[in-house]
């Protein structure tokens, strides 16, 4: 059983379609970020700091993103700081 601080929250409005429900639930469970896909459209997930935060950000966005925006997005990171930025 897992100790989750008095200080965590929990947050229960990640509205998704089952199968991003359960493909982010797995990947928060592998992060060891506490969630329960509830059996509604909703994913109830357990922030206790600012890294979890950031995490379960980015687990959401790599699910939910249009691949336009993550190739944008992968392209800039690509990119070394001399060229311009060119999008």
């Amino acid at each position: 059983m897992e100790f989750i601080s008095p200080t965590a929250r929990w947050f229960n409005d990640l509205a998704l379609t089952p199968i991003d429900r359960l493909l982010i639930s797995h990947r928060l469970k592998e992060l060891a970020i506490g969630c329960e896909a509830c059996k509604t459209q909703y994913l109830r997930v357990c922030i206790k700091n600012c890294s979890d935060a950031i995490q379960i950000w980015s687990v959401v966005q790599q699910v939910t993103a249009p691949r336009c925006a993550l190739l944008t997005h992968l392209e800039k990171c690509w990119r070394s700081p001399e060229q311009p930025d060119m999008l």
